[in-house]
């Protein structure tokens, strides 16, 4: 939990523009951020006036939001999954979940999210994309692959269809670049942050920071490493299939 706070990036502040604007989901509207983690999108989208209920399974993780968020009167914490948040029938404007779809069952979370959404309700799949085609992307994958047995790719091999079948039908996708500059404590951390990652008391934790490393070192400038990413969302109606 420690690690997210330091190292998580946040979201293209043109994200929220799209809500407001194209979405028309006004100043005051409900939002659920499901697997909310240390609240990066909830703080997010506090700061533009939505009312945001965090749904959380992990206590750590939702202590730190608390710690950072508790004191806003239109936060509301809550422990909960996917599969069962717990909120009442038809009372929320939009649902998110940001960086946490691949941890979901899409079936049970498709079947919550009709539930507690309005009639005219949305759901948006949030997530900050690496650039695959990066030199950057594919050694750290190839680095991963390489120490850490729990890597199966970012995000646990989430593919684009996937997040394109939840909704059924038709979904609107945006994409706007959100960049990582990093420092190499940030660098190191924000890979340390991954479930796949190993842990200290792990055989090949040494060594991974000592990869990482020399990772850094071949494609920093001015002590920096810009890494390439995006903020890309899929946005949409539950419609029954």
């Amino acid at each position: 939990a420690e690690l997210y706070v330091q190292a998580r990036p946040r979201y293209a502040d043109a994200l929220f523009s799209y809500m407001k604007e194209d979405l028309q989901l006004r100043i005051g509207s409900v939002v659920v951020d499901v697997g909310s983690g240390t609240g990066i999108m909830s703080d997010q989208l506090l700061s533009v006036g939505y009312v945001v209920y965090a749904v959380e399974p992990n206590e750590d993780m939702r202590k730190q939001a608390e710690l950072q968020l508790g004191k806003c009167e239109n936060f509301i914490s809550l422990q909960g999954e996917a599969s069962k948040i717990p909120l009442e029938n038809a009372s929320v404007d939009c649902i998110i979940a940001a960086q946490a779809f691949h941890w979901f069952d899409a079936d049970a979370f498709r079947v919550e999210c009709q539930r507690i959404l309005r009639p005219d309700g949305i759901v948006l799949l949030v997530y900050n994309m690496r650039d695959m085609d990066n030199p950057l992307t594919k050694d750290l994958a190839r680095l991963h692959a390489q120490l850490n047995p729990a890597f199966h790719g970012f995000s646990n091999g989430l593919k684009d269809s996937d997040l394109k079948n939840f909704f059924k039908g038709a979904c609107e996708v945006k994409s706007w670049n959100n960049d990582q500059v990093m420092t190499k404590n940030t660098f190191i951390e924000r890979a340390l942050s991954s479930s796949y990652s190993p842990r200290e008391n792990d055989t090949n934790y040494e060594r991974f920071l000592e990869e990482m490393e020399k990772l850094f070192l071949r494609y920093a400038q001015d002590d920096r490493v810009r890494y390439p990413h995006n903020t890309i969302v899929y946005a949409g109606k539950l419609l029954d299939a």
